[in-house]
């Protein structure tokens, strides 16, 4: 899990003193700012990767071949991956998962296909020049649409452009509207094939979320993290195979199916939700901040569960929990409203049209068909998100280092000043310049050496990959004892980091042991011994 286990290293590093840590406030802004500027960057991302898929290499057209047809019918089941358009944009859920209201001066296009199953009249897709691109109508005794008007526009190339540029892409309000959607599910009121559909998306992502590549000796980390993932990799079919339980989060698809609320960092407990959670936090939409909204929804959310507890577990043990749980569903979140009928729509249209398929294509066989389209919007997508958290949390690990330089050097150790500075600024210089090029370079080196090395409020000194330098340094210290110390307690296997997202008190009293024992020692201790020994 790529970006937990970031979000797991951001924890030790971000002060503990935080007043409001038990909302994890400051690494759901990181989420958050990362979120919006990768959904900036991802429409280009959408076109990009659509038109390399079917205009370049071994795609289906060259970008100035026109439509080849006038007209085909789809059916929902062959663009609409999320079942989507089993809800209707009044419903609760329907009103997270559409376009808003307001008028923005781009087609609400999810809305227009629902719209059409009753309407009985065609519509028009009109581009921003007022150009008509395609008409729909729907077929309600063969359950598709009739598309027509497809070779009004001269190439397939300006066929695409101008229909993305002129549908509403989604926004920012979107995105956390579905994170808060995926983290306390609905109102029961939605049909259960939205639900499994939503399971079969969490399966999806969580592989590739997960993929890291194999290992290249490219561009570091902080100036290009797409080049993480090997364009060579052959096996990428096997992805969009929804069938293949590897990876997957069985009790997390059951509680999702069963409408209740599991939070695994607090036992285990479940609870099932009241529809009051959801439809306040649509009815408030508006009324309050949209970040007001969402800390007010997953409080209650905290809450019910902490009373429903019997009071058993703390309650900021609960909140911890399902505000992480909301931050590790906004990548997820960012991903399933691109990957809404709108988007799906003219790719499915380009696809029946060049290889002339007149009969119904399960969007789950498209998306295997297109594998590398998909795989590689997603993924790319993805890792402009962890490059911009990232980017949010390095910041937190070099002042928490600049912290900890500073400590040590008014610790009155004059003499370890030279060397130890020598080695932060080692570390420092490495988090920049070191070709950290794949997953494993990021968590091995770097990571998860410093995160098994600190905790939060312990003042350990020097992290491991530091001490293993300073073998040159002379006298007793009691930093390398406490760390030295706590190396061994861990690997007998009591835990020392932080527990349910707080602070673990034993690393700090194996410290204040050590200190203590060591004052003792260098203000009361003598040596006696005899000429020999001498």
């Amino acid at each position: 899990d790529i970006f937990g286990d970031i979000i797991e290293m951001a924890q030790t590093m971000i002060d503990s003193n935080d007043n409001n840590r038990a909302n994890n406030s400051k690494i759901r802004k990181y989420a958050q700012d990362a979120v919006k500027t990768t959904l900036h960057a991802s429409k280009q991302i959408v076109i990009d990767t659509i038109k390399e898929s079917f205009f370049s290499g071994d795609g289906y057209c060259g970008s100035d071949t026109p439509m080849p047809s006038n007209s085909l019918t789809i059916s929902p089941k062959e663009f609409d991956f999320l079942n989507m358009l089993t809800v209707s944009p009044s419903s609760i859920v329907g009103k997270i998962m559409y376009e808003n209201d307001e008028n923005t001066g781009y087609v609400k296009m999810n809305k227009h296909f629902f719209e059409n199953f009753d309407s009985g009249e065609p519509y028009s897709f009109e581009d921003l020049k007022g150009d008509i691109l395609f008409t729909i109508q729907w077929d309600s005794s063969n359950q598709v649409y009739t598309v027509t008007d497809l070779q009004s526009v001269t190439k397939t190339q300006d066929f695409l452009t101008n229909y993305f540029s002129s549908i509403e892409y989604p926004d920012i309000r979107n995105i956390f509207k579905n994170a808060i959607l995926y983290t306390i599910y609905g109102d029961g009121e939605q049909p259960k094939i939205l639900n499994i559909s939503t399971n079969e998306l969490e399966r999806l992502l969580q592989k590739v979320f997960s993929f890291c590549g194999k290992h290249k000796t490219t561009k570091p980390l902080n100036q290009n993290a797409l080049d993480l993932v090997d364009e060579t990799y052959e096996d990428i079919d096997s992805f969009f195979n929804f069938e293949d339980p590897e990876g997957i989060d069985f009790d997390e698809e059951d509680a999702r199916i069963r409408q209740v609320l599991k939070f695994t960092d607090c036992d285990n407990f479940e609870i099932e939700l009241p529809k009051t959670h959801i439809q306040d936090f649509v009815y408030f939409e508006g009324k309050y901040q949209n970040d007001d909204n969402i800390i007010n929804t997953l409080n209650k959310a905290a809450k019910n569960a902490y009373e429903n507890s019997e009071k058993n577990i703390d309650l900021q043990n609960f909140q911890i929990s399902i505000y992480l749980m909301y931050i590790k569903k906004l990548p997820r979140a960012l991903i399933s409203s691109i990957l809404s009928p709108k988007i799906f729509f003219p790719i499915t249209v380009m696809y029946k049209s060049f290889i002339n398929a007149v009969n119904d294509i399960d969007i789950k066989d498209l998306m295997k068909r297109l594998s590398k389209l998909f795989f590689q919007l997603i993924r790319k997508i993805f890792w402009v998100f962890i490059k911009e958290f990232w980017g949010f949390v390095k910041k937190d690990l070099l002042n928490f280092l600049k912290k900890q330089a500073q400590r040590i050097f008014s610790n009155k150790l004059k003499r370890y000043k030279a060397v130890i500075s020598s080695l932060i600024s080692l570390l420092t210089k490495l988090l920049d310049l070191l070709p950290i090029d794949n997953c494993e370079s990021i968590f091995k080196t770097i990571l998860n050496v410093i995160n098994s090395a600190l905790s939060a409020k312990v003042s350990i000194s020097i992290p491991s990959i530091l001490l293993a330098l300073a073998d040159k340094s002379s006298g007793y210290s009691t930093d390398n004892a406490t760390m030295n110390a706590i190396e061994k307690i861990s690997a007998a296997g009591i835990p020392v980091g932080p527990l349910y997202g707080r602070e673990n008190k034993l690393p700090s009293l194996i410290k204040s042991i050590i200190e203590g024992n060591a004052e003792e020692i260098d203000m009361n201790s003598y040596m006696l011994g005899t000429n020999k020994e001498l």
